[in-house]
Order: C-alpha cells, then structure tokens, then sequence
C-alpha cells in the first residue's frame, strides 16, 4: 500500500508521486501547479488520520503564533499514528530569515517544544494534539 504524504505550501517544490508515496500538493497559489487550491487557514479538507507524512518546507515562517498554532494542530489531525512530519525553516541565527518581509516566525532547537510536552500552559494556549520528536 502506498504512503499518503502531504506537502503543504508546496509552491514551486511540487512533489511527483511514486510508486512507493502517493502525493498531496496544497497551496493557496495560482502561480504554480496544486492538487489542493486554499487557504491553509480554512484547515486541511481531509479526513482525520489520512497521511503517513507531512512536509512543511519553508511554509511555517510566513505565519505569526496564533495561525501557527492552528496550522500545527491541522497537521497533528490529518497525520496517522505514528506519522512523520518534516520541517524546513530557516534558522532564527541566519540573516537570511530576517530579511525576507513575509516571514513572521522565526524558529530555533526550542521551537516545537510546546507540541511534544503536554503542559498546561501548552493546553491553555491552543495546543490540542502531541508530536514525538525523533
């Protein structure tokens, strides 16, 4: 059985479907090729439990701490048990982070920790679902 993955804010790194993985490509964009056409923050149009991997490359720094919050819990809905997500963001230290105006989150090692130890203050500020770091 085929891997269901999805790329979330794909862009121009549409991923192609193999025999092994069976890809998602969702973007709000008309600029480049998509399977799914929205807007991240209207959710994920799919079924609990659907993928076995989500890739978020480049995709998580363009939005400020409430929709990232939103954004990381769609993903934790969507994922299989047992499932993988990859991140790619720039790291907080490069300039190269700052400079782009689009980016409103900036991430270090420390970043994630509120999605793999559930706390109160985690539970209080929106966190509904748990990552386990690898």
């Amino acid at each position: 059985m085929k891997k269901q993955a999805l790329n979330l804010g794909a862009g121009q790194a549409y991923q192609q479907s193999t025999e092994e993985v069976q890809w998602t490509n969702f973007d709000n964009t008309e600029l480049f090729k998509t399977d799914i056409k929205r807007d991240i923050l209207r959710g994920i149009p799919k079924d609990d439990e659907t993928y076995d991997v989500v890739l978020c490359s480049h995709f998580l720094e363009h939005f400020n701490g409430e929709d990232f919050i939103f954004i990381m819990n769609e993903i934790h809905r969507v994922l299989k048990p047992d499932g993988e997500v990859h991140i790619l963001s720039p790291y907080y230290k490069f300039w190269g982070a700052w400079m782009d105006p689009h980016h409103k989150m900036f991430f270090n090692e420390h970043s994630f920790e509120p999605f793999w130890f559930p706390q109160m203050s985690n539970i209080t500020m929106g966190v509904k679902g748990w990552f386990f770091p690898i």
